[in-house]
């Protein structure tokens, strides 16, 4: 199995950056108050995506892109909480794509560590309550 991969900060922090490597990462913006960008099947999913999307936005684990497959994911955990409430279970496959959707936004105790936040917040300018400009 292939080792993890260091974030950037890290790297520069040890010295071992390089500068014909660093753009490997792509900087998003992360989200605030998000909206599902398409319509959510069940109210069970609506539900879902209401729980967890300010927790995720919180950790600052959300960017833009991520709204599709987070929408995908309301929608295949409310299909399945359809199908339990039913008494039916549902299918392997339905249940491993379920949890692989949880692991990719560290949604289980595995997957946690997979995930990092996109940024820091900015800081707050400590001289901005003394008039100074930037």
């Amino acid at each position: 199995m292939a080792n993890p991969r260091k974030p950037k900060a890290l790297k520069v922090l040890q010295g071992t950056s390089r500068k014909d490597r660093d753009g490997s990462e792509p900087e998003f913006r992360v989200t605030t108050g998000a909206k599902p960008p398409w319509p959510l099947a069940s109210p069970e999913a609506v539900e879902f995506w209401n729980r967890n999307m300010p927790q995720l936005e919180a950790q600052r684990v959300m960017t833009a892109p991520d709204l599709d497959a987070f929408c995908l994911l309301a929608n295949y955990h409310g299909a399945s909480r359809q199908t339990w409430d039913r008494g039916e279970v549902p299918t392997a496959a339905e249940v491993t794509q379920l949890r692989m959707m949880l692991d990719r936004f560290g949604m289980t105790p595995a997957g946690r560590g997979g995930v990092s936040a996109a940024g820091e917040p900015p800081e707050a300018n400590p001289f901005g309550a003394l008039g100074v400009v930037d």
